[in-house]
């Protein structure tokens, strides 16, 4: 079995796909970007359209931002519109994987800070916990 570091560098034998957890107060969902679920440490991730864009850094406060695009009718998109803000502690990590390898790498941990909706998509903002 390859390891993470092996298929990372790669030119063509990885199959990478990112896990996303999100803990609500209102409870805990695992996601990927698979197109089928996927099983990682004992742990399934429930396949759904689910994307991110580039990390990206606010001017003021030079506070590191995700954002992360998910189906508006989602239950985590209702739990984040209640009373139109998200819950306080809304808690992301995204981690990327090589389908069949041991290991993985975190790419994004950090708070929602906002979320929002247009049309079938929900964009959920996420600022950076550490950098």
């Amino acid at each position: 079995m390859s390891t993470y570091a092996d298929l990372e560098i790669s030119a063509q034998g990885g199959r990478p796909v990112e896990l996303y957890t999100f803990e609500l107060p209102a409870g805990t969902w695992r996601l990927t970007s698979s197109p089928v679920d996927v099983a990682f440490d004992g742990i399934t991730y429930t396949a759904i359209p689910i994307s991110r864009g580039t990390a990206t850094q606010n001017g003021l406060g030079k506070v590191r931002e995700l954002v992360i695009t998910i189906p508006v009718n989602h239950a985590i998109a209702s739990a984040l519109r209640v009373n139109g803000i998200p819950p306080r502690y809304a808690l992301v990590t995204v981690a990327r994987i090589h389908i069949g390898a041991t290991g993985s790498a975190q790419k994004w941990r950090g708070y929602i800070d906002s979320a929002s909706t247009s049309g079938p998509l929900c964009r959920v903002n996420v600022l950076n916990q550490v950098d």
